[in-house]
């Protein structure tokens, strides 16, 4: 499967570094009986809430060899950008990606000067995805910046995986 892009998605405007996927850290997802919570490498509960952050899943390309994603996140109401995104496939943790992405489009289109660095672009390995068949559930959650709180991303209308 190629890169699937939105129409009229953006390209980086001054930097695209490849943003090296951390797997040093064992993140993990952890469902209870009326939610489902992140758990940091040292414990921590971190609760998801759907519109604590916002953020959208802008590319998703597989190869043989890597998978590519860009997007972006960010606090609508505290007006920063995410600290990090964590990838999960199913309830395994594949890794963590981190913004600082020049967006213009952001803030131009929210009116938000704190979005100018939300973006995130990376080229992961492929192996920890696994087969990726229609099964697979791919998930993207942005952090908040004091770590407190994630939200799940949006995603392209042609996103092929189960969330």
């Amino acid at each position: 499967m190629g890169a699937v892009t939105l129409p009229g998605s953006w390209a980086p405007v001054k930097r695209d570094p490849p943003s090296q996927a951390s797997r040093i850290a064992a993140w993990s997802l952890k469902a209870g009986s009326t939610d489902t919570v992140l758990l940091s490498p040292q414990g921590s509960a971190i609760p998801i809430s759907r519109d604590a952050l916002k953020g959208f899943l802008d590319t998703f390309g597989v190869t043989d060899t890597s998978v590519e994603v860009k997007g972006w996140a960010g606090d609508m109401k505290g007006r920063r950008k995410a600290s990090f995104i964590l990838v999960f496939v199913g309830n395994a943790y594949v890794g963590l990606l981190s913004t600082g992405i020049e967006r213009e489009d952001l803030v131009r289109g929210y009116d938000n000067p704190s979005l100018k660095n939300a973006g995130f672009y990376s080229r992961l390995p492929r192996a920890p995805f696994g087969s990726l068949d229609g099964s697979a559930k791919v998930r993207f959650f942005a952090i908040a910046s004091d770590g407190k709180v994630a939200s799940e991303l949006s995603y392209i209308a042609q996103f092929p995986y189960e969330r």
